[in-house]
């Protein structure tokens, strides 16, 4: 689950990529004004670590994260 503050209504997307740095997921969204929850569907992805990138309103996020 992602959580952002959107100023306006805005485009929000989001990639994954596995260790390699390969896209695993890309998915883009509409962010409304406030905050919210996304939820980003990585069941179909094998267990491992991965890196993510979040772009919203020209400001760029990027963490990591485990699946088992």
């Amino acid at each position: 689950i992602i959580s952002a503050k959107a100023a306006l209504i805005e485009q929000l997307e989001v990639t994954l990529f596995n260790t390699d740095g390969r896209i695993q997921l890309h998915q883009s969204f509409n962010a409304y004004t406030g905050f919210q929850d996304l939820r980003i569907p990585v069941i179909q992805l094998p267990a491992g670590f991965y890196l993510y990138e979040v772009k919203l309103n020209g400001i760029v996020y990027r963490g990591k994260f485990g699946k088992e």
